[in-house]
């Protein structure tokens, strides 16, 4: 192991505390261990469901081209990822121990984005922090042309400032929570909303506590390998996304809301602004519905009954819609009445708002009937 003195170790130690308060500071901070090392590709890559799920990499030497095709495509089939998912907490560990080499050079990864860079299987880093919520991990590639001299080096520097880093990432999740949920000041929404900030690619930046457990039983939304996520199959929106909507999935129905916003702004990552600055992303705010509203399905009317309905709900008069219907104005009568009844409703302007409220927003402008 190589040997690092005070000076570097106060110095280094001060940035990663700053870069706890300031997030723009993390990428100071892989420019420092780059620097120090003598040349090592430092980079942090992992995500963390509760602050910024999907943001992948801070990274200092590496091509700027190169880390926007690691972002787009790159990270979804680094096999190195699931090796380092296997690695204690804590423990700085050299690639050559823990990557299986024969696999690594056979990949896609390997020979479409490493050697173009020229960069070796050398290199090592820790895992800081491996949980159900988060995987982070801090390393680096060493180019061919250092050879084996720079992983002494590179474990040297990484190994005494582990306990600190891992501390000024839990101030700088603490303080990212925060400022997020500081947003949320609207009283049409509980305070056990759950939050997302999903960026234009569908990358979750953000989940709090409520959306986390949405995350974890399959509800309303999925996510991929990528950290990109999209509403589940069976589930329905009503209702435009541009404001409060409704949405259902099985017995479970929630109330919906995107806000437009800008990441930049935020400065909400514990990795700093560097990725998706400029952005246009979406917050997402969903909460369960205070009041339980029935389906159609619920309500038990029949095909015929809803069309009814649904006709009244036109401007459709009882003889306009016997007319149509080919009946008697009587069994429209009675079918209103039925209808009514299975809604418990007492007045037909409410029969339609409630049908209506089952399968669709409610038009503006209904009149009493």
């Amino acid at each position: 192991m190589g040997s690092l003195c005070l000076g570097t170790y106060s110095r280094l130690s001060a940035l990663i505390f700053a870069a706890a308060l300031n997030p723009e500071l993390w990428l100071d901070v892989a420019e420092a261990f780059a620097s120090e090392s003598g040349g090592a590709h430092a980079h942090i890559i992992g995500h963390d469901t509760r602050t910024n799920k999907g943001i992948q990499a801070v990274t200092s030497l590496y091509d700027p081209e190169r880390m926007a095709s690691y972002q787009e495509y790159y990270a979804q089939i680094n096999p190195r990822i699931n090796w380092i998912k296997a690695l204690t907490p804590g423990r700085f560990v050299f690639s050559r121990q823990v990557f299986q080499l024969d696999e690594l050079f056979a990949s896609e990864f390997y020979n479409d984005w490493m050697r173009p860079q020229k960069l070796s299987h050398r290199g090592g880093g820790v895992v800081l922090f491996n949980d159900p919520e988060r995987l982070i991990f801090l390393g680096a590639d060493v180019p061919d042309k250092q050879g084996d001299d720079l992983d002494p080096a590179w474990e040297g520097l990484l190994t005494p400032l582990i306990g600190s880093l891992q501390q000024a990432l839990e101030i700088s999740r603490s303080l990212d929570g925060l400022r997020i949920e500081r947003m949320l000041t609207d009283d049409e929404f509980n305070s056990g909303a759950a939050v997302f900030a999903v960026s234009d690619d569908r990358r979750l930046l953000f989940a709090n506590r409520a959306a986390r457990l949405i995350l974890t039983q399959g509800l309303l939304f999925c996510e991929n390998n990528a950290g990109q996520v999209r509403l589940r199959d069976g589930c329905h929106i009503e209702g435009k996304p541009d404001r409060a909507t409704r949405i259902r999935a099985g017995n479970h129905q929630w109330i919906m809301r995107c806000v437009d916003f800008t990441p930049s702004v935020l400065g909400f990552s514990p990795f700093g602004t560097l990725l998706n600055v400029d952005r246009r992303s979406k917050l997402i705010i969903v909460s369960e519905a205070r009041h339980h509203i029935p389906s159609v399905q619920d309500l038990g009317l029949s095909g015929s009954e809803y069309a009814v309905v649904m006709a009244l709900g036109n401007g459709k008069t009882p003889q306009e819609i016997a007319d149509e219907r080919a009946t008697s104005v009587n069994t429209v009568r009675n079918q209103i009445k039925s209808a009514m009844s299975k809604t418990e409703t007492h007045r037909q302007v409410d029969l339609v708002l409630a049908v209506k409220s089952a399968t669709e927003e409610a038009p503006p402008g209904i009149v009493d009937l």
